[in-house]
Formats: structure tokens, sequence, C-alpha cells
């Protein structure tokens, strides 16, 4: 009998958030490929692209407008799931 490992046998877990247990089986990883291969198809893309919310000197849907950048930029997300302005509540313990 092999010993109990969570990386190879599959086993339940419990979500205290939903109050279910899942079944995890992270055996299924190792399986072997059977997939088709192929190869992806080249394609040509525009060097600017006006509808893009994202390109150089473009406007956002905020209506702020994209420095012209030409290498690696940092966007604030327009549609974020966590507010920077939100107030802070105390915490809350769950049991």
């Amino acid at each position: 009998m092999s010993v109990f490992n969570p990386v190879d046998h599959p086993h339940r877990r419990y979500n205290p958030l939903t109050g279910q247990w899942i079944l995890v089986s992270p055996h299924r990883a190792k399986r072997p490929w059977q997939g088709a291969q192929e190869t992806p198809a080249k394609q040509t893309l525009p060097a600017h692209d006006p509808d893009c919310f994202l390109c150089p000197g473009n406007t956002r849907v905020t209506g702020d407008t994209n420095p012209n950048y030409t290498g690696t930029y940092v966007f604030t997300n327009d549609f974020a799931a966590l507010m920077t302005d939100t107030r802070t509540h105390r915490r809350v313990t769950i049991r």
C-alpha cells in the first residue's frame, strides 16, 4: 500500500466559504497528451490599431489619453475588481 500524497492521489477538500466538499484529482494532469498539435497561423498585425484602448496615443474608456510609449507600459485597470477609494472596515471573524 502506498503512502497518501496529496500531489499524486485524488482526495476531497473542504471549502469553508461555501460549506461544500470538492474533489481534487491532481494525478489527471499527468495524463499523456493525446491532442493534435497544430502550427499557429501567422498573423499580420497592424503597427497601430486606432480602436485599441491600450495602444499608444489612443483614448481609454475613461477618457484619458495613453502616452506615446515605445516599451513596456503599466496601465491602471479601468474595470478593477477592487477599488482604491473603498473605506476600510473592521475585521470580522468567521466561525
